[in-house]
């Protein structure tokens, strides 16, 4: 545990305005919620992007999902000693090629 990073983690989301809605009792995790522009402004040169995800597996109906991804980001290097990775960032879900269709957001 670090609860010196953690801190500065915390300080950084809520001041960029995050809202931290859980971590783990070590700190080791930490899940903010944030609107786009907001992630954008934390994490230089990084551009989020809607995908439409259609989802048939086992429906009789196909569904269609919207999600929001980057391709990569980078992590200011005030806090790259302390974070290792963005869940949740880039991570799709399986799809086929056509499934998923990248759209700028405005």
């Amino acid at each position: 545990a670090n609860p010196e990073a953690t801190a500065s983690i915390q300080t950084y989301l809520e001041a960029h305005g995050a809202t931290i809605t859980r971590s783990t009792p070590r700190g080791e995790y930490i899940r903010a919620r944030a609107n786009v522009s907001s992630w954008e402004a934390m994490l230089p040169e990084t551009q989020f992007y809607h995908y439409d995800f259609v989802d048939t597996k086992g429906q009789a109906a196909p569904s269609r999902r919207n999600i929001i991804r980057t391709e990569s980001y980078l992590i200011p290097a005030g806090l790259s000693k302390h974070v290792s990775f963005i869940f949740f960032a880039t991570q799709l879900p399986p799809r086929k090629p056509e499934s998923m269709m990248p759209k700028k957001i405005t």
